[in-house]
C-alpha cells in the first residue's frame, strides 16, 4: 500500500554553503499545534501522576504512577518530533567535482548514492494529488526525488534553483 503524498510534504532548504559545495536538507512539515498539544498532555500526565502519588501515600502509590509517567515520555517525544522533525535526506551538490551526493539516515547509519551532473537529464516538476513533486530523472531510469510541496511557487523555485546549479532544463509533466 502506497503512503499518501501528504505524509511526505516538506521543505528542502539550503543548510550549508561552502565555496565548492551546497548541502540541502529535506524535512517534513512542522506541525506546531500538534506538538504543543502533545507536550501539554505530557505535562498534564506529570502533574496528575504527582497528585495521585501524593494522595495515596503508600508504597503502591509509586507503582500506580509508573504507567502514566511512561505515557508522559511517549507524549513528550512525539511532541518534540512534531516541533523539530528529523531530516528525511540530505543532498550535497559539489560544483568542483560536478556530482550530487544523496544521503539518507537508515537503521545502519547513512545510505549514500552519488551521481554525476552528466547523468541528470532534467529537473522534473509534476502535479500529484494537489501537491507538486520535484525530481531529478537520471539516464539509467532512476530518479532522485527532491520533495513534495503544497504550493506551486515553492516547487517552481526549487526546480529553477537545481536547474541553475546543475545546468539542465526544467521539464513540466
Amino acid at each position: 500500500m502506497k503512503a499518501p503524498t501528504a505524509a511526505f510534504l516538506g521543505t528542502l532548504r539550503s543548510e550549508l554553503v561552502t565555496e565548492d559545495t551546497e548541502s540541502f536538507v529535506y524535512r517534513p512539515e512542522r506541525r506546531p499545534a500538534r506538538g504543543v498539544l502533545e507536550l501539554a498532555a505530557a505535562l498534564a500526565l506529570v502533574v496528575g501522576t504527582f497528585l495521585i502519588v501524593t494522595q495515596v501515600r503508600a508504597w503502591y502509590g509509586w507503582l500506580l504512577g509508573a504507567p502514566p509517567l511512561l505515557a508522559c515520555a511517549v507524549f513528550a517525544a512525539r511532541g518534540l518530533a512534531w516541533l523539530w522533525p528529523r531530516p528525511m535526506f540530505t543532498i550535497t551538490v559539489d560544483r568542483r567535482a560536478r556530482t550530487l551526493l544523496v544521503s539518507m539516515p537508515t537503521d545502519r547509519g547513512q545510505g549514500l548514492a552519488k551521481t554525476r551532473y552528466a547523468d541528470v537529464l532534467a529537473v522534473e516538476l509534476v502535479e500529484k494529488d494537489a501537491s507538486f513533486a520535484v525530481s531529478l530523472p537520471l539516464g539509467d531510469g532512476r530518479r532522485i526525488g527532491l520533495g513534495f510541496f503544497r504550493r506551486r511557487e515553492d516547487a517552481d523555485a526549487l526546480a529553477a534553483r537545481f536547474a541553475g546549479l546543475i545546468g539542465v532544463d526544467v521539464r513540466r509533466a
